[in-house]
């Protein structure tokens, strides 16, 4: 019995069809690569961070290179290169590490993990630059963040610093301070920046009393009236930078205790 073969017709519909199924299929089978590239990505930019994590706890300084090779060897067993064969990248300042996805042109791909925690004030000292155990003029009292501040090209605020001892803080103020620390003396604080520094210096005028504050006592948080203190992000909503916690009429940060050195 002779076998039928088919007719140019059928091989046209089952090509049709295969090519349908085809059609159907990449799209999948494309946004199933692209997730997967993802996914590694942010799995091995978590490994990163973990590293520089590590690294900031151990180490006396933080991390301030704009390379990741320095973290080989200790921190890092190898680093590798992101599923699209580029290297990644850290910007030490954001405190952040990123990849940039499929389209190194374009920043709305990037693959974007921060190791830094939000920007909070963690540790106020007196430092005492005469050593003559009295709070004196040009002594410092240096405010230390958990990740820089945000400041212009030369290293200084838009605005200068206010800080207020009022209950509630005052309207328009950045740091607040314990009633016992005095108000003349706040209004004479000189506040210094030192550029992409997580450090405020506040310079000392000359004390009108014996103890304008109380070392071990005496404590300073941002101000819920702040809004000069930010980091370097953007908000995602494009209003501006990230203001510090504690700022927008919250109450659920802790007051830090100016302690001496």
């Amino acid at each position: 019995m002779k076998k039928r073969a088919f007719t140019l017709i059928e091989l046209l519909i089952i090509i049709t069809i295969i090519a349908i199924l085809v059609g159907v299929a990449i799209p999948y089978y494309q946004d199933y690569i692209r997730q997967a590239k993802i996914s590694k990505a942010q799995h091995e930019l978590d490994i990163i961070k973990e590293a520089l994590i590590k690294h900031d706890t151990m180490e006396e300084l933080p991390y301030k290179h704009n390379s990741l090779r320095y973290l080989l060897g200790n921190y890092l067993q190898d680093l590798p290169r992101d599923p699209w064969d580029r290297d990644y990248h850290i910007d030490w300042v954001k405190g952040m590490v990123w990849s940039d996805g499929a389209d190194s042109n374009s920043i709305y791909d990037d693959i974007r993990v921060e190791y830094k925690p939000p920007l909070t004030l963690q540790k106020a000292t007196w430092l005492d630059l005469d050593n003559n155990t009295h709070i004196s003029r040009n002594d410092i009292i240096r405010l230390q963040f958990s990740r820089c501040l945000y400041a212009d090209e030369i290293g200084h605020p838009v605005d200068q610093l206010v800080i207020s001892n009022a209950s509630p803080a005052a309207g328009g103020s950045d740091l607040w301070v314990t009633e016992d620390v005095d108000a003349a003396f706040i209004a004479g604080i000189v506040a210094s920046f030192p550029a992409s520094s997580s450090e405020i210096l506040l310079i000392l005028p000359t004390p009108a009393t014996e103890y304008p504050f109380y070392p071990g006592s005496s404590s300073i948080r941002v101000s819920p009236k702040n809004t000069r203190l930010t980091d370097w992000v953007d908000m995602a909503d494009g209003s501006g930078k990230r203001k510090a916690n504690g700022s927008d009429d919250t109450d659920d940060v802790d007051w830090i205790r100016i302690k001496g050195r």
